[in-house]
């Protein structure tokens, strides 16, 4: 897989990109315009506030799903947004004890 390839893929994969690649696409707004659109967005709706619900060291990204096929591009797979966590203390022992990680 060439780099371009692997940047494009892990680029497409953030809440921030898909809202970029919109602009681009379906307003035909220039990358650049599109970014300073959605710092713009971002710093008028959120400010400075936490994204909802998330815990420190918690992260939300945005993966391929389980079930998705292997053939479509990236933008067009479907995808779930899921929440990662550092360390989750003791439901990390309970997942671990119940599925038997090597």
């Amino acid at each position: 897989m060439s780099t371009a390839t692997s940047t494009e893929r892990l680029t497409t994969k953030t809440q921030k990109a898909m809202v970029v690649y919109r602009l681009e696409t379906e307003f035909l707004i220039g990358p650049r315009i599109g970014q300073q659109v959605l710092e713009t967005a971002c710093e008028t709706l959120l400010g400075s506030q936490p994204a909802k619900g998330l815990q420190p060291g918690q992260i939300q990204v945005i993966v391929t799903a389980l079930g998705a096929s292997f053939g479509p591009k990236l933008a067009e797979s479907d995808r779930v947004q899921v929440t990662l966590t550092l360390d989750n203390g003791a439901e990390d022992v309970q997942v671990i004890e119940t599925v038997k990680l090597p």
